[in-house]
């Protein structure tokens, strides 16, 4: 319950939507901490921190895990690029990088705008699969499995 109403508060504060033109890849709406949280629940009913262990006790489809991993990995790679390009920790994508990061994550149109554009589609479709695993109703699947 206070883990839930703590991802609540910090979605809250980071704009509670996977669609912002400046996400925060780790904090956001479905950012890293989302899938943090994911592998949070695995290892507190399971003392796993794979996802695999939710698909083997029904909570996540075997193609889910998959998709979830390969989101993860897309926003820790934003997050590197991110780093790379201002030199330093940070984890708000701004407008002034985001060609450059798109740029090296494949997304090579000349226009500028279509880079941004193409990374923002990958960064929207790869937060969702986190978000939508992590809502409300979460407290009571976790209550069912882990009485107190």
């Amino acid at each position: 319950d206070v883990r839930l109403k703590a991802q609540e508060a910090r979605r809250a504060r980071h704009g509670n939507t996977v669609c912002l033109q400046e996400p925060n890849v780790k904090n956001g709406c479905g950012g890293l901490r989302d899938y943090q949280g994911l592998r949070w629940i695995a290892g507190l009913l399971y003392r796993a921190a794979a996802l695999s262990a939710l698909a083997r006790h029904g909570w996540l489809r075997d193609a889910d895990v998959a998709r979830r991993e390969a989101a993860e990995d897309y926003l820790l790679r934003v997050r590197n690029e991110l780093h790379y390009h201002t030199g330093r920790a940070g984890d708000v994508l701004t407008k002034h990088v985001q060609p450059a990061v798109a740029h090296n994550l494949g997304c090579t149109d000349r226009s500028l705008s279509r880079r941004v554009e193409r990374l923002t589609e990958g960064r929207i479709s790869m937060g969702w699969p986190a978000r939508r695993f992590l809502q409300p109703d979460l407290a009571t699947r976790i209550k069912r499995c882990w009485p107190a």
